[in-house]
């Protein structure tokens, strides 16, 4: 719901003490599917909701999201629940990534729909941290124990029911708790996601965690390195005076299988992300 989409009104009468302290502030927002309302609230008393997954956020992204709002403002409300445990505050049950960009450009108050039902908020919060791109397995993991944490679902097979995933990928996700909060720490600081290591260090002695996780990120850094290498003095590409062209690739022949392969693909990659070529 956007903000230039619904319906405003001021409303005649308040009907608690947070509608007296908001008169000036309050409006209501209509949409086709549900009526709430919503306030401009402070932003000193928004906090971010507990079962928040996503613990990390771009920083090139937050300034972009930033940008756009200095110049058209917060067009989506925040959805906030009232704080069960700090008196005052509210929880961002959705749009922390706007609020954080917020803070940015200096925004004082934050416009937030209320929502009334905690429990309802909780399961809000976690399905849509779910639904989104890019998240990381680790903080999958921790969205979908919170699911179980918080009687939303009571079962692996409920989650993935509820989420419309296999049973097994939900399997697969949770079985990082397995892992230690400092390695889970260490996959997510790193953004390793790669399900195929994953899987071979939940096999690995607990002991060998850390160091096969730096063994992988070296051997990363490594492939990358030798990538550029590649692209830069394999092979090169020369058109004679007839306008035909001859590939030069002596180099080739003091590769490795595994990276000659390394050079059919980047080849490949070549053409498929060319459309002239």
């Amino acid at each position: 719901m956007k903000i230039e989409d619904a319906k405003i009104r001021v409303p005649e009468k308040q009907d608690s003490d947070l509608e007296h302290k908001r008169k000036k502030s309050r409006t209501s927002a209509y949409t086709d599917d549900f009526v709430e309302e919503y306030y401009n609230i402070d932003a000193t008393k928004l906090i971010p909701f507990k079962n928040q997954a996503r613990k990390s956020f771009d920083k090139e992204s937050l300034e972009s999201l930033a940008s756009t709002i200095k110049q058209h403002g917060i067009r989506q409300p925040l959805t906030v629940v009232v704080s069960p445990t700090m008196e005052g505050k509210y929880e961002i049950v959705s749009g922390e990534r706007r609020y954080r960009a917020g803070l940015l450009v200096g925004k004082k108050t934050m416009p937030c729909i209320i929502l009334q039902d905690y429990k309802k908020a909780n399961e809000i919060a976690i399905i849509e941290n779910i639904q989104r791109e890019n998240l990381h397995p680790v903080e999958l993991m921790q969205a979908y124990s919170n699911l179980l944490d918080e009687e939303i679902c009571f079962s692996m097979g409920d989650i993935a029911s509820k989420l419309g995933v296999s049973k097994s990928s939900v399997v697969e996700v949770l079985n990082l708790r397995k892992l230690s909060s400092n390695v889970r720490d260490l996959l997510l600081n790193n953004k390793i996601v790669s399900r195929e290591f994953l899987r071979t260090l939940l096999k690995t002695p607990e002991s060998k965690h850390e160091k096969s996780i730096n063994n992988f990120l070296e051997y990363q850094i490594a492939r990358k390195s030798s990538k550029k290498s590649l692209r830069k003095r394999v092979f090169s590409v020369v058109i004679d005076e007839k306008g035909m062209a001859n590939i030069e690739c002596a180099k080739l022949d003091h590769l490795s299988v595994a990276q000659k392969n390394d050079v059919k693909r980047l080849i490949g990659s070549v053409f498929n992300n060319n459309a002239d070529c």
